[in-house]
């Protein structure tokens, strides 16, 4: 059985409207999805230290991320401040370190309880709070 060309074209513009019609309609699906949740626990988690919820904060975090350091904290703690503590006196990193330095720093102290570490939490926290005007 041969098709003519008419019946050819029919198929061929149902075709292509079925696949516009498939194109279109993905196209308008939300490719994001959205949950409610209590102010308070949004709060919480955009808020959120060592001090607070006992994880280190987000902008933490992203210092970590940005260093490359995150995996190696979780391994070796110590090897990574002093890494994070290299960058900030090298002049690489910037006040933002200085924030992640102290708040990691007491978060280590606080899962080891070696007093260095509180000393060095302080240190941090006071050269990110009374930076050097020079």
């Amino acid at each position: 059985m041969t098709t003519t060309p008419m019946a050819q074209g029919r198929r061929g513009a149902l075709l292509f409207l079925v696949g516009g019609a498939a194109i279109l309609a993905a196209a308008c699906a939300t490719p994001v999805g959205a949950v409610r949740v209590e102010p308070d626990v949004v709060h919480r988690t955009l808020t959120g230290s060592v001090l607070s919820v006992g994880t280190p904060s987000i902008p933490t975090q992203n210092v970590f991320h940005e260093q490359n350091l995150a995996e190696r904290f979780d391994e070796e703690p110590e090897a990574a401040l002093a890494d994070l503590h290299a960058a900030v006196v090298s002049g690489r990193r910037g006040v933002s370190a200085l924030f992640a330095l102290s708040e990691l720093s007491f978060f280590h102290a606080e899962r080891t309880h070696k007093r260095a570490y509180y000393l060095a939490a302080a240190v941090y926290a006071y050269a990110f709070l009374f930076p050097d005007d020079e």
